[in-house]
């Protein structure tokens, strides 16, 4: 009998988005951009880092609560005309959403064919830095849903022309109820190593509106 541990699967909060920010900031009369980032924290300052490798300073002053030391986030920030030594750019962080994340897992084909595998309705997949992002919307009412993304050791042989991934849901028994969006991305490092532009991909999702999905990206 397999453990549910065995799998290390990633729970997604749903309803504990954590966003931070002025409620009197009015982002229409302001320059900003919005970008996937990890959170560092250097010398006592926050920093972000892009999945460009550009490396941003927050000059905001603000207490990041309950975040982390390499989370993953989606920032919306202003560049700031100002120069912070050791750091691409600096700027004012006007909001953030802490991102599930989870790495990269290489099981055994027939454990891969015993998880679960329910479908989601599937938007994008993008590779940035040394991750995987997705967007996708599931079915959700009120029981935690389990994400996942393995491949065997089939899959990751180098006689391959492709690594062959593989996305699961478990909807977790969960009855249908409202839509919720979901971004999340998965770390390839601990398995494929850091990106050089020359891996290629083909990621197998089973989604709601496409059926079984192929997706072809560069790594």
């Amino acid at each position: 009998m397999k453990k549910e541990c065995y799998f290390l699967l990633l729970l997604l909060f749903f309803s504990s988005c954590n966003f931070m920010g002025d409620d009197d900031v009015d982002y229409g009369l302001d320059e900003y951009e919005e970008r996937l980032a990890e959170v560092l924290l250097i010398d006592g300052k926050t920093a972000f880092l892009l999945d460009n490798g550009s490396l941003l300073y927050d000059a905001s002053s603000k207490t990041l609560q309950n975040v982390r030391d390499s989370a993953r986030v989606k920032i919306n920030y202003t560049v700031l005309d100002q120069i912070t030594p050791g750091f691409d750019q600096t700027v004012r962080l006007n909001r953030m959403q802490q991102v599930g994340s989870g790495s990269l897992q290489v099981l055994e084909a027939d454990s891969i064919a015993s998880m679960p595998d329910d479908p989601v309705y599937f938007e994008s997949a993008w590779t940035g830095g040394h991750y995987l992002n997705m967007t996708f919307s599931i079915e959700y009412k009120s029981k935690p849903h389990k994400i996942f993304l393995v491949t065997d050791p089939a899959g990751i042989s180098p006689e391959n022309e492709f690594v062959y991934l593989e996305f699961r849901q478990s909807n977790n028994g969960d009855d249908a109820g409202y839509q919720s969006g979901v971004v999340t991305s998965f770390s390839l490092k601990n398995v494929l190593g850091l990106p050089s532009g020359n891996k290629k991909l083909r990621l197998s999702v089973n989604s709601s509106n496409y059926g079984r999905k192929i997706y072809e990206l560069n790594y």
